[in-house]
C-alpha cells in the first residue's frame, strides 16, 4: 500500500489516467484488506476443520484462538470448537458466532 501512495505523490500534476489507475489499485487493495480482516458469521460459512482461527461467541469478553474439530468418538459424532488454551473442553457450535483467519506473522528482517 505504501508503494501505491508513494507513486501517487510522485504523479502530482502528471496525466490523470495514471493517477486514476493508481487510485484504482489503492481501492482494490483496501477492499482486499477489508475482506481479509472482517469477522465472518458462522451462519455465512465455517472455517475448515483443524485450522486455527480467531473466534468470538455469545457473552465473550474478547476473541480467542480456536479451531473446529470433528469428534467421531462421541456417542453421537459431532463437530466442536476447541480453544487453544482449553484443549480439554470443547464448545458446542451454537456458542460460537463469528470467526476470522489469523493474521500472518511478521516478516523477519
Amino acid at each position: 500500500m505504501r508503494d501505491i501512495i508513494d507513486d501517487l505523490i510522485e504523479e502530482r500534476g502528471v496525466h490523470s489516467s495514471r493517477v486514476s489507475a493508481l487510485l484504482a489499485r489503492a481501492v482494490s487493495e483496501i477492499e482486499r484488506l477489508r475482506e481479509e480482516r472482517r469477522w465472518i458469521s458462522v451462519e455465512e460459512r465455517l472455517p475448515k476443520d483443524d485450522v486455527e482461527v480467531l473466534i468470538c461467541g455469545t457473552g465473550w469478553g474478547s476473541p480467542a484462538i480456536g479451531w473446529r474439530e470433528h469428534q467421531p468418538h462421541y456417542i453421537v459424532p459431532e463437530t466442536i470448537w476447541t480453544l487453544g488454551d482449553d484443549v480439554d473442553r470443547g464448545y458446542p457450535p451454537q456458542d460460537i458466532t463469528h470467526w476470522m483467519p489469523l493474521p500472518a506473522p511478521p516478516e523477519e528482517k
